[in-house]
């Protein structure tokens, strides 16, 4: 019985996806058309309409309908609001509890490597958007994290974009030199630079199917070596408990 203040279409529309998520296979035309109670005419017009918006996919031989990549795309967009909203909460708190340190959320856009969460020390409680700022390869713990912790393939396609022989061999030398840093990164689980400049830590962000989603980051100058020994102990301790909130969140 249709319920009061529905939309017919709507709710038959929902129907077929919830049906095609529970059969394995998807559903033929007549199964839909059973299960929903109308014409095959009419059914056709429903899951045309959830093709043409990529919310089913009609696979051929034989004919059927299972759910289309919108669907996964719709749980990333939710996903990735969520854990962008734990993010900020994050690096806002770094922050403030640590005075003097700025935090940071770097992200993969179009090939590159962008800070898109930042948080000042002079304004510990504004967070800020930069955009755009893309980051220099091989030298910023940023961008050594991802290249540390990225898949195979995510790390062959920024080094293909920057070549280390172009960007790297200045820093490190030789490859070698990079993939043992880079090695000892994996095993600590974070990536650390100081000297020369201010100290600074990053460590992962992963998604729930272990993919890196992100990196969180802080920066700050110590005065002395001792003050760095002392502080970046909480600074790691702190900093992989938000990546492992912010990874909760995905």
């Amino acid at each position: 019985m249709k319920e009061t203040g529905t939309v017919q279409s709507v709710t038959r529309g929902l129907e077929i996806l919830e049906r095609a998520a529970a059969a394995e296979s998807g559903l033929t035309l007549a199964e839909l058309a059973a299960a929903l109670g109308v014409s095959r005419p009419t059914a056709f017009n429903l899951a045309k309409t959830l093709v043409v918006r990529g919310y089913l996919e009609k696979v051929s031989r034989p004919v059927h309908y299972r759910l289309g990549p919108a669907i996964d795309a719709l749980a990333r967009r939710r996903q990735e609001r969520n854990w962008r909203a734990v993010a900020e909460t994050e690096v806002l708190r770094l922050a403030r509890l640590m005075p003097g340190t700025f935090a940071f959320v770097a992200e993969p856009v179009g090939g590159e490597i962008e800070v898109t969460l930042r948080v000042d020390p002079a304004r510990p409680g504004t967070l800020e958007r930069p955009g755009g700022r893309m980051l220099v390869p091989y030298t910023m713990a940023l961008t050594l994290c991802f290249q540390a912790f990225w898949s195979v393939s995510d790390r062959a396609s920024y080094e293909a974009r920057y070549p280390f022989d172009e960007y790297g061999r200045g820093v490190w030398g030789d490859e070698a030199t990079l993939e043992a840093f880079l090695g000892e990164c994996r095993r600590v689980g974070y990536v650390e630079r100081g000297a020369p400049g201010p100290y600074r830590l990053a460590v992962p962000v992963s998604g729930a199917d272990g993919r890196v989603l992100a990196v969180i980051g802080v920066s700050r100058q110590h005065e002395s070596a001792k003050e760095q020994a002392r502080v970046s102990r909480a600074l790691i301790k702190e900093l992989q408990s938000a990546a492992r909130t912010i990874s909760g969140a995905t």
